[in-house]
């Protein structure tokens, strides 16, 4: 993979399909001897020459494979069909053919079963016409049954939480408003029995033997799961409204914030509901990014997250594109003053929102970013006598935490590489610099990889 594209397309092209299925393995063996195309984690970009997948009727076999009622056997076929779909190596035949057998054993819901996929990733892989995952996905979180905390030491409790995972990734999928009411309800309902428990607690332990940082977690699932329905929701106005049903489940989770829950995210994604608080809701998140400690600092990024969904609504876009700046402004003094606190989480942030609204990168926040960059090089090097990028005796924890910010910079100079180009514009002299440093074999293998290059042999 290092070699860049053209080298992967060879390796494809000669010996992709000539790994054994290991249908047999069970307990740690099923760990340790895993499909290979799973451990791949590349993008389409990586590939530059279109591989001619010399199959010898090997892909037909691996179809066969995956139609298997072996569990292993078809799990193990389906990651490397999943691989070469995600790469655009099936043609047409194939693709079709990968869809009938990913669909050709159904679960209880009608969803693909015996795979290694989450149910979310049906809603974006081939399938025949005569399935519609996203009916089928919706069916599937409609009947899921929501974990308890009462369950947290079962494997049903395991199997439950998975439910909240599903609904954040089909993100941005698009629900009726009777579905986002029903699943609001149920999350309310949810909160209303279980928030008792979350508070029950001795010595950080509560009665259920679950730690305080485990119902954190939970509680921090929970509230995202909610956050990821509700911003394009519509309540309905007669009696009750839901409004003040989410103002009171706010509220409660605030008073809980002495144990860091995503408050401010869920306050976020309710904006449409509260617009009176927008003005505060923004200044939190910017006091927050710029907090001493780094939970803060973290929680209030992804609230910018929160807030960039937002810009899918049509109504008062102009608004909404002025609120990311605005705090997007505020993550790029992050990176141009390279605090410690919150550094690589606000540069991925920028490099995510420049590559999803380039109209984003102002002039004042262009100027923040480059600066910061600039610096970083230097400040994230590391020196050795024998080799310019090692530091004999320095403190391991110094070298980890330097490799991640250099890492994640690297990643933002390459996405800021592709704007200038498809803008036509002069590349900066900090992006070169980072360039420069990417391609010497003198670098970290995963600072290079950042910088995605055609192999030029």
């Amino acid at each position: 993979v290092l070699g860049g594209g053209l080298a992967l397309a060879e390796t494809l092209n000669q010996h992709a399909l000539d790994f054994p299925i290991l249908s047999n393995l069970e307990g740690i063996e099923q760990n340790e001897y895993q499909n290979p195309f799973r451990l791949l984690k590349f993008t389409r970009d990586w590939i530059f020459a279109q591989p001619a997948l010399s199959t010898d009727n090997k892909l037909d076999l691996i179809l066969k494979n995956a139609s298997s009622h072996n569990a292993n056997t078809r799990k193990w076929a389906l990651i490397t069909l999943y691989k070469l779909h995600q790469w655009k190596l099936l043609n047409a035949e194939y693709t079709d053919q990968f869809a009938h057998v990913l669909w050709g054993q159904l679960d209880d819901e009608g969803l693909p079963s015996n795979t290694d996929f989450h149910r979310f990733a049906f809603l974006k892989l081939p399938h025949p016409k005569k399935f519609d995952p996203v009916e089928l996905f919706k069916k599937y979180v409609r009947h899921a049954q929501f974990p308890s905390l009462t369950d947290f030491s079962t494997t049903r409790f395991a199997q439950e939480w998975t439910i909240w995972d599903e609904i954040q990734a089909s993100y941005p999928l698009e629900w009726s408003d009777n579905d986002m009411h029903y699943i609001v309800k149920r999350l309310v309902e949810w909160w209303d029995i279980n928030q008792k428990h979350y508070k029950i607690r001795t010595e950080g332990v509560d009665l259920f033997g679950m730690g305080v940082e485990a119902k954190e977690e939970i509680i921090s699932n929970w509230a995202k799961t909610l956050a990821a329905i509700i911003p394009n929701f519509n309540p309905p106005h007669k009696g009750h409204s839901i409004r003040d049903t989410l103002r009171r489940v706010v509220r409660e989770l605030s008073e809980l914030s002495t144990y860091e829950l995503p408050v401010l995210y869920l306050e976020s994604a309710c904006l449409r509901m509260f617009p009176e608080r927008r003005d505060s809701i923004l200044r939190r998140i910017e006091e927050g990014m710029m907090s001493s400690r780094e939970e803060i600092v973290i929680g209030a990024l992804d609230a910018v997250w929160i807030m960039s969904n937002r810009i899918r609504s049509e109504s008062r876009k102009e608004v909404r594109q002025e609120d990311l700046i605005r705090l997007l402004g505020t993550a790029s003094q992050i990176l141009r003053s390279r605090r410690d606190i919150g550094l690589p989480q606000a540069i991925d942030r920028i490099a995510h929102e420049i590559s999803r609204h380039p109209w984003v990168f102002t002039k004042g926040i262009e100027q923040y970013v480059l600066e910061g960059l600039r610096h970083l090089i230097s400040d994230t090097a590391i020196h050795t006598s024998g080799n310019p990028y090692l530091n004999v005796g320095r403190d391991d924890s110094d070298v980890s935490t330097k490799l991640t910010v250099r890492l994640t910079a690297a990643r933002l100079a390459y996405t800021l590489s592709k704007y200038y180009a498809q803008k036509s514009k002069p590349m900066p002299e900090a992006i070169k610099e980072w360039e420069n440093v990417c391609l010497s074999n003198n670098e970290f293998a995963e600072i290079r990889n950042q910088w995605i290059v055609p192999n030029s042999e």
